[in-house]
């Protein structure tokens, strides 16, 4: 059960899933627990190429690649400065990958965690440290060579269909 979207067609949901203020403890701080997580469900199907990129939510300023990118066998977020938290996944399996981002100073302006988490069905796969101040809006140029920021957008490609489940982001951390 999903949104499948086979080669050709594109979903793009007018949602920008990074906010800019993703890593303020000001902002993202519940029950004391300073934290943002993004969490999908899905699933890739008729992968031919590994490689087909299915889900690209980098920002398209600069050579870093800064953001999340599913392809058809692998999910990557990378943060500001380059470093990334990545894992490898099974297509023709439904996975649900998590990514939790913790700021770098607490709302009392304390070094807190700094971290990014990447899980996937449950398990943590990989983590990553980011630098303070790293913000981790996602951007992009708009018709009118405008700034803005870029929405959650999922490609049918030629080597590879996704199925998407569901999508949730949410103030905290992922909770057991």
């Amino acid at each position: 059960n999903g949104l499948v979207i086979s080669e050709g067609c594109e979903v793009s949901f007018d949602y920008a899933p990074f906010p800019k203020l993703v890593n303020d403890p000001n902002i993202y701080n519940v029950g004391g627990l300073n934290a943002y997580t993004f969490e999908i469900e899905f699933m890739t199907q008729n992968v031919t190429d590994e490689n087909a990129v299915v889900c690209d939510m980098t920002d398209e300023r600069g050579d870093k690649k800064t953001g999340l990118q599913i392809t058809g066998s692998e999910i990557k977020f990378t943060t500001p400065n380059g470093e990334s938290v990545s894992t490898r996944f099974k297509s023709g399996e439904m996975n649900r990958a998590t990514i939790v981002i913790y700021p770098s100073k607490d709302n009392e302006g304390k070094f807190s965690k700094g971290l990014v988490q990447l899980y996937i069905n449950g398990i943590l796969s990989n983590i990553t440290k980011y630098t303070e101040g790293e913000v981790f809006e996602i951007l992009k140029q708009d018709e009118n060579n405008k700034t803005v920021s870029k929405n959650l957008t999922f490609k049918g490609v030629k080597g590879a269909d996704i199925v998407v489940k569901y999508i949730r982001a949410y103030e905290g951390a992922l909770e057991g």
